[in-house]
């Protein structure tokens, strides 16, 4: 199985870059689309994520979960990073810290902002329901299949194992760091 390192405060740079490359308040769940696309972009091109976060399936099409949860639940580093405005409409924070992001992960993130963020959240919605990897779920959230997303992207299994294997060590020494 293929898993990920969560990584809140890169999730938060990455998200108030998009933020401020668009110049003006966006919907949270844009942001979520947005953010979506460019870690599934990264994954298939470098092998590895932009934040870390779950994908998953859900009624309204593909996500993060750990983006929706700060987003519902903003933490003090997500905070420093993303602000809400008003209707579900979040802007950047003051500064502009990127310390976590490479620069390929800067430049991929300016051009989904740049591909994407004119398109309306209902757009986006649809789009991400019409990638390869999104089930319609029952009502529910699901994971999505990282193998088979990999897989549709034209990667072979000897490269998807290779990601996987990477994956496992970086999962594993982030483990070891924590505790």
């Amino acid at each position: 199985m293929i898993q990920f390192t969560f990584n809140e405060r890169r999730a938060a740079q990455a998200a108030a870059r998009i933020l401020r490359r668009h110049g003006k308040p966006m919907h949270r769940d844009k942001l979520i689309k947005l953010l979506y696309l460019a870690d599934r972009r990264q994954l298939v091109e470098r092998g590895i994520p932009i934040t870390g976060a779950q994908f998953i399936s859900s009624p309204n099409g593909a996500g993060l979960t750990e983006i929706a949860r700060l987003l519902a639940s903003p933490t003090a580093e997500w905070s420093r990073h993303v602000s809400q405005a008003e209707n579900q409409r979040l802007c950047a924070a003051s500064g502009d810290d990127c310390s976590e992001l490479s620069d390929y992960s800067c430049r991929l993130l300016d051009e989904i902002c740049d591909q994407h963020a004119h398109r309306t959240t209902a757009e986006l919605c649809r789009h991400s329901s019409q990638l390869c990897e999104w089930r319609c779920p029952d009502g529910a959230p699901v994971p999505v299949n990282l193998r088979q997303l990999l897989r549709a992207e034209g990667l072979d299994e000897r490269q998807i194992n290779a990601i996987s294997e990477q994956l496992g060590a970086i999962h594993a020494f982030d483990a070891a760091l924590r505790g």
